[in-house]
């Protein structure tokens, strides 16, 4: 999967604590109900692809330090952000 400018809302997500350094990251569409996040490495590589109904929180406790981009798809598109690890 790869991510299309035409798919892509940026203003919508919600993610929280950003920066954080382990536990979960919290996702907020309002109003949607997220159905798949995938987490990508800055360059652009799948990281972690989370796939089930309603999510509202990923663990990121595997992954290593670093800038990540999270996108999450709803039934009306695909919102992106960028958080941090640390």
């Amino acid at each position: 999967m790869s991510i299309n400018k035409e798919d892509v809302i940026h203003n919508d997500l919600v993610i929280y604590p950003n920066p954080l350094s382990n536990g979960d990251l919290f996702l907020l569409v309002e109003g949607e109900m997220i159905n798949n996040v995938i987490i990508y490495s800055i360059d652009g590589k799948i990281i972690l692809n989370v796939n089930q109904i309603d999510i509202i929180h990923v663990n990121i406790d595997k992954l290593t330090n670093g800038t990540y981009i999270v996108m999450c798809q709803t039934n009306n598109g695909s919102y992106t952000s960028k958080f941090i690890k640390n």
